[in-house]
């Protein structure tokens, strides 16, 4: 009995190898889909800060979500680098993905303190 019974033959293993690449290249293909940002909608308006759901600050600065409503009625989170009043008005530039309440934010302006 030759010693080489027990290894595969070239074609085997060609096969084998090919099966291999197939399986990756489909589990890469359904990896790129489920982490490809969705697209968006750049709106701009005046939003109000509902409540402030949480957050950070340190010596790079903060991050603050904050619960929003639009002016067409709907809310949302938006995160700010500094924390809003409940009630503040805020003029923000951002942008909206439909399939969740996610906004993010581009531009912001502060409400006028009297």
């Amino acid at each position: 009995m030759s010693s080489n019974a027990h290894l595969p033959s070239g074609k085997a293993t060609l096969v084998g190898v090919l099966f291999c690449f197939v399986l990756l290249g489909l589990w890469g293909l359904r990896t790129y889909r489920r982490y490809q940002p969705e697209p968006g909608i750049d709106e701009t308006g005046v939003v109000t800060v509902v409540s402030v759901i949480g957050g950070h600050s340190g010596k790079d600065g903060g991050r603050f979500d904050h619960r929003v409503r639009l002016e067409s009625g709907s809310e949302g989170i938006m995160t700010f680098p500094e924390m809003f009043a409940r009630g503040s008005r805020v003029w923000v530039s951002y942008r909206r993905y439909p399939r969740d309440e996610r906004f993010d934010v581009k531009l912001y302006a502060r409400p006028n303190d009297p």
